[in-house]
């Protein structure tokens, strides 16, 4: 039987409340829609908080929570978009998270202009730590006084990737390198182009390039030398 039960307000209606429910008797299945603190009205179903708009031209306007009332999605007056801030991954082009990556593109990139960030790595007892959750896939290193490990954590374990990483090393009179590599806290051995280490340039600035392969939670690592100046 078709639900006719429905009301008309010819001149409106105040509250601070509407709650709809698929069950009126026992008010079950549940969204509610209130206003609340900073002129905003916020939904929030049975599982938690689900949508908040607020009526200001100044800071968020729009945002769509998490269980927990995290921000998902978040729209700025300046029309700044803001996915995933504190918690979970983006995908685009598929609905299977591979746990690879915060952005996780099933397709071709086209973009005009690439930026990438670098970390500025510190040598402690012979170790230069990169950690790719919080830092970049390029570090670069000053004056080394000898040669060391790079020691590369949170590299994605899963599926058959490769990843890359570049150490930029200002070298010294006496020139060193990264001659071992750790991956999430594992040795791999290096295999280097032309089937040995290189050497260092005195004086010049150094570029060390390594490909991590990882095929099916084993990695392997490719490394190669430019020397610049």
């Amino acid at each position: 039987m078709a639900n006719d039960q429905k009301f008309t307000v010819p001149h409106g209606v105040t509250t601070p409340t509407v709650l709809f429910a698929s069950d009126v008797v026992n008010a079950t299945d549940t969204i509610s829609a209130t206003m609340v603190t900073g002129d905003a009205v916020l939904f929030a179903g049975d599982a938690g908080q689900l949508l908040k708009i607020s009526d200001s031209q100044t800071g968020t306007l729009f945002a769509v929570n998490d269980l927990s009332g995290i921000t998902s999605i978040g729209v700025d007056e300046d029309g700044t978009v803001k996915l995933a801030e504190a918690l979970g991954d983006v995908l685009v082009g598929t609905r299977t998270n591979t746990s690879t990556g915060l952005l996780q593109v099933d397709g071709a990139v086209s973009a005009k202009v690439y930026h990438e960030l670098f970390t500025v790595g510190t040598i402690a007892a012979n170790t230069v730590s990169l950690d790719l959750n919080t830092g970049a896939s390029v570090v670069t290193v000053s004056t080394p006084g000898a040669n060391f490990t790079l020691a590369i954590a949170n590299v994605p374990n899963t599926g058959n990737t490769t990843t890359g990483i570049a150490a930029i090393i200002s070298q010294g009179g006496n020139p060193f390198i990264p001659h071992a590599l750790t991956v999430n806290g594992s040795a791999v051995t290096i295999n280097w182009l032309g089937g040995s280490p290189p050497a260092g340039a005195a004086s010049k600035t150094d570029v060390f390039a390594f490909t991590l392969i990882n095929t099916g939670g084993t990695f392997s690592a490719l490394g190669s030398k430019s020397s610049f100046g």
